[in-house]
């Protein structure tokens, strides 16, 4: 009888210690529970690729400088991304574009923002350009709390709404607006007129650059909207030229190069020039098609200009157009730069998962960019909106088919200079402020 208790006891015993060592305890569960399921060590080594989006309006009107050109600046850097080793925490994970065409469509830009999300599984969608596409498919990334890097639609809307996973790294039309009117004031204008293009994002420089003009003190002699799809402006050109201000300033996408071209034959150009921000003016696609000689003496808001005081790797200068066929700036170089950020955020993050993803643009400083972001900026931090810190101003004006530097703003806080002219001709830079350079 003792022996078989001595073995029923020993049976018990023996249980107990299998029963302890499978059962984990309530810190260690917890541990597992809030620990991302792709940070574990068998899904990182077993990464090959990571999708990543990218929206665009690859067809229609704006296709020509908003769509290939922007797909060329990813695609650029993520070549070099991909031959550098990928990305190194994930055992050199690959990086591949997955390309969404928004036909310049808010509708189509939505259904595309979905498929690329739940069909395509990006990790990260970048885009659109175009602000009236960005802003509705920035809820569907939210919705779906998948990051949204927008390096080029301007609108400062986009990161006003408190949105945790829109991530917007070009300075806003808001702030370049401003900066507009301050700098023409600085050149002694005194008189001008606004034209912008009969939609939304047309309506939102109009008011920046209206309360920048009442801010500068700067009379508006009148303020009007033109067919956003219109291709002959005689009678836009006609009434400015009735109304006789110093400074034109325009807004426009693909119309931009027969607006000034058209201004031309008509022998028109304002007293002390055109002023206009974003893309539209701004890029190889407008210089090739309007021409130089077109094109000389405007000026021009962007985020970078590729003739300025910055220390730019001249090679680097010559590869971005050798592949993109744009010359570094008009919001491609921010995101060509952005794509870079991207591939630093999943090394910082050791992760696919998005939410990871998002988590880690939220709360890190980036500060090693050299060879890859540095030239755009000198370090990256988002606020608590999603806007980057450190983004740039900068007034640029096309002088001899290239834009040169008027003043920079922002992140990097260099300049090069120019100053408007009393004709479309560039001022000359033995004579003028372009002989050297300022601080602003």
């Amino acid at each position: 009888m003792k022996k078989q208790l001595s073995v029923i006891v020993a049976f018990l015993l023996l249980m107990g210690l299998i029963i302890g060592c499978s059962s984990p305890t309530a810190d260690e569960t917890n541990t597992n529970e809030s620990a991302p399921a792709a940070t574990t060590a068998s899904e990182t080594t077993a990464v090959d690729v990571i999708k990543v989006g990218a929206l665009y309006p690859l067809t229609g009107a704006d296709a020509g400088w908003a769509g290939d050109p922007y797909i060329k600046s990813h695609q650029l850097a993520i070549d070099e991304i991909n031959a550098a080793g990928g990305i190194a925490c994930l055992g050199g994970a690959q990086l591949e574009l997955v390309k969404g065409d928004t036909q310049g469509k808010a509708e189509v830009g939505n259904s595309e923002m979905e498929r690329l999300i739940s069909q395509e599984g990006v990790v990260a969608v970048m885009g659109s350009a175009l602000s009236g596409t960005t802003l509705p498919a920035s809820e569907i990334a939210e919705r779906n709390e998948v990051p949204y890097i927008v390096p080029n639609a301007l609108d400062g809307t986009i990161t006003d709404r408190g949105l945790k996973y829109v991530f917007q790294t070009v300075s806003t039309l808001q702030q370049w607006g401003a900066d507009d009117a301050a700098w023409a004031k600085e050149q002694g204008a005194q008189t001008a007129v606004i034209t912008v293009p009969n939609f939304t994002f047309g309506a939102e420089v109009e008011d920046t650059w209206k309360k920048g003009l009442e801010a500068a003190g700067i009379e508006l002699l009148e303020s009007f909207t033109y067919e956003g799809s219109a291709q002959d402006f005689t009678d836009t050109i006609l009434r400015v030229k009735q109304l006789d201000p110093d400074v034109w300033f325009a807004l426009g996408n693909n119309q931009a190069p027969q607006m000034v071209k058209q201004a031309k034959e008509q022998g028109y150009y304002p007293k002390m020039g055109i002023i206009s921000l974003g893309s539209g003016f701004g890029s190889t696609f407008f210089l090739n098609e309007a021409g130089a000689d077109v094109v000389d003496g405007i000026v021009i808001t962007q985020d970078f200009a590729p003739v300025s005081a910055l220390n730019v790797d001249p090679a680097f200068l010559q590869r971005f157009k050798d592949y993109t066929g744009q010359d570094l700036g008009g919001t491609y170089n921010t995101t060509y730069a952005s794509t870079w950020l991207l591939a630093d955020a999943l090394e910082a993050a050791c992760s696919t998962d998005p939410k990871v993803l998002a988590e880690t643009l939220r709360t890190t400083t980036f500060t090693n960019g050299e060879g890859k972001w540095g030239f755009q900026w000198p370090q990256v931090s988002f606020d608590e909106n999603g806007r980057l810190r450190e983004s740039a101003s900068v007034i640029a004006q096309w002088q001899n088919g290239r834009r040169l530097a008027a003043r920079t703003g922002g992140g990097n806080g260099r300049v090069a200079c120019a100053r408007l002219g009393q004709s479309h001709r560039p001022v000359d830079r033995r004579t003028s402020c372009c002989a050297g350079s300022r601080s602003a």
